[in-house]
């Protein structure tokens, strides 16, 4: 009967469990750059005159969040993260194994950090155009928390973030 009452209050203390104080800490585009040639890439950008435009090859985005995960709680929770998973807006983009556990007192905090690099055939045609030219980029992390039938989703709610520099400005190129 005890172990029952407790595995309940672990239950109840994991339902609890909120992600708070989420940051970006880092967008940027990861591209390379160079004259154009006649192999294209489907996320290649062609700028300038076409006789000597120069090939944008982009090669992903580098994402960190940071964030807290907080027991709201007066019972201690022991929290595994079993897997966060990026979305932007509200389609995920990658996942990250949890790495960590730890034991949660009541009303207390841990930091989590999720970083991704974002391949290419997961950037939609708009995030591709604010990595070029700027704007702001809706990002949302959902973790995956606690054990067996505790487990439960929590998500940091949407995030704008500006990319820490266009591809155009990184380039020294003119506004389009």
């Amino acid at each position: 009967m005890l172990i029952l009452a407790l595995a309940a209050a672990v239950a109840w203390s994991n339902s609890n469990l909120e992600i708070g104080s989420a940051a970006v800490q880092e967008l940027s585009p990861e591209f390379t750059a160079e004259a154009l040639q006649a192999a294209s890439s489907p996320l290649q950008l062609v700028i300038g005159d076409p006789k000597d435009s120069l090939g944008v090859y982009i090669t992903g985005m580098r994402v960190k969040l940071t964030f807290n995960i907080e027991n709201h709680s007066f019972i201690p929770a022991f929290s595994p993260v079993k897997r966060y998973t990026l979305f932007i807006g509200n389609l995920p983009v990658g996942e990250v194994d949890g790495t960590g556990s730890a034991w949660l007192g009541g009303g207390s905090t841990t930091p989590g950090s999720v970083e991704v690099l974002v391949p290419p055939g997961a950037l939609r045609p708009d995030v591709v155009d604010v990595l070029m030219d700027g704007g702001t980029i809706e990002l949302n992390v959902r973790a995956e928390l606690g054990w067996g039938a505790a487990t439960v989703l929590r998500e940091s709610g949407l995030l704008s973030a500006t990319p820490g520099g266009t591809i155009r400005a990184v380039l020294g190129l003119p506004d389009s």
